[in-house]
């Protein structure tokens, strides 16, 4: 009875790493890909630096960042479905909770396109090995 209680724990303990692994992974991606966007746009120059007339450049809202991020992640899941197969599309936009690319939430932007990228990135690696073989 103790064993089976133990190999139940064990077992649960064991699926819970696994999830928590994932979880990190994810995590990482989606702090990598903000980090690289933020520097994409502190090294874009202005062409209005320079002119006296010049208004400040305002910062974007976050609903134009939320758009951007959206924008990005339709495409990217538009091209796993056209290029690979629907359902891994499918499967990543349930991941978060959504059927379709705008049920996901804005909080979960950036993890979503990460996730997206990098699903289509392994997709692309694995067709690549898949035509040379």
């Amino acid at each position: 009875m103790l064993e089976q209680v133990i190999q139940e724990n064990t077992q649960v303990m064991r699926e819970l790493m696994a999830v928590f692994r994932t979880v990190t992974a994810e995590t990482a991606a989606a702090v990598a890909y903000r980090q690289q966007k933020a520097v994409e746009l502190e090294s874009t120059p202005t062409t209005a630096a320079n002119d006296a007339d010049a208004t400040p450049p305002t910062e974007p809202s976050a609903v134009d960042w939320a758009a951007g991020l959206r924008k990005e992640l339709s495409t990217t899941v538009l091209a796993i479905a056209k290029n690979h197969d629907r359902q891994s599309a499918v499967k990543l936009l349930a991941r978060f909770g959504a059927a379709k690319v705008t049920e996901v939430t804005d909080e979960q932007l950036a993890d979503a396109l990460a996730a997206a990228e990098e699903l289509l990135g392994t997709l692309n690696a694995t067709s690549q090995v898949e035509d040379a073989g």
